[in-house]
Formats: structure tokens, C-alpha cells, sequence
């Protein structure tokens, strides 16, 4: 049991590390925003939900977002994805959305995704 302890202490160890790896990488706007965003794609579930509703200013200055109740159906309490904002706002036809701008703010802001508490 104790050599399984032990590997499983290393192997947190070295995931903390990568982990700050990712983050730091992700934040990072010398590297380009598609190589960012895929990464932040592929390991988004290593980043923390918020409990509390997470703004955007990309959104807030586009004049077709009056909230995201109204905007994108989102029910209270539900938990939204991040990674699939940039791809909604499309749909929900926010015309002129800077979706690279969008995508800038998700990866600023250090979740994965967000509980709509209101």
C-alpha cells in the first residue's frame, strides 16, 4: 500500500506542476490565441467552475447581449461552459461579436465554466 501511496503523491505532484504549465501558457498572450484555445479546450475540466456568474465586456458592448437569461436561454443554476460561449453567441446570432475578443476574455478569466446564479 505504501508504494501505491507514493506514486500517487508523485504523480499530484507532477500534475500540480502541469497544471501551472497549462494555466500560465493559456494566459499568456505571446502564444497565439488558437494554440491557447485548443489547449484550453482539450483541458478546460482542470480549470475551476465559478459559483458566481462570470461578465464579459465582449459581450456587455455588443448591443445584441441584454443578459444571459435572454440572450441565451440559460436556466438558473445551470452550469455554462465556457468553451462553448464563443460558439452559442453565434448561434444566438450576436451579430458583430469579436468571437476572438470573446475568446481572450474566457481565457483571461481562469474558469472552465460558470453557475448562472441569477
Amino acid at each position: 500500500m505504501e508504494n501505491i501511496l507514493n506514486s500517487l503523491y508523485e504523480a499530484e505532484k507532477l500534475l500540480e506542476v502541469a497544471l501551472e504549465e497549462y494555466r500560465s501558457f493559456v494566459a499568456d498572450k505571446s502564444n497565439s490565441l488558437e494554440e491557447r484555445w485548443q489547449l484550453f479546450l482539450k483541458f478546460e475540466k482542470y480549470l475551476p467552475v465559478s459559483g458566481w456568474v462570470v461578465e464579459f465586456s465582449t459581450l456587455k458592448n455588443n448591443r445584441f447581449f441584454d443578459n444571459y437569461f435572454d440572450t441565451f436561454q440559460f436556466e438558473k443554476f445551470e452550469t455554462v461552459s465556457l468553451a462553448n460561449l464563443p460558439d452559442v453567441a453565434l448561434e444566438r446570432g450576436l451579430v458583430g461579436l469579436d468571437v476572438e475578443s470573446l475568446k481572450e476574455d474566457i481565457l483571461a478569466s481562469g474558469y472552465s465554466s460558470f453557475v448562472y446564479d441569477w
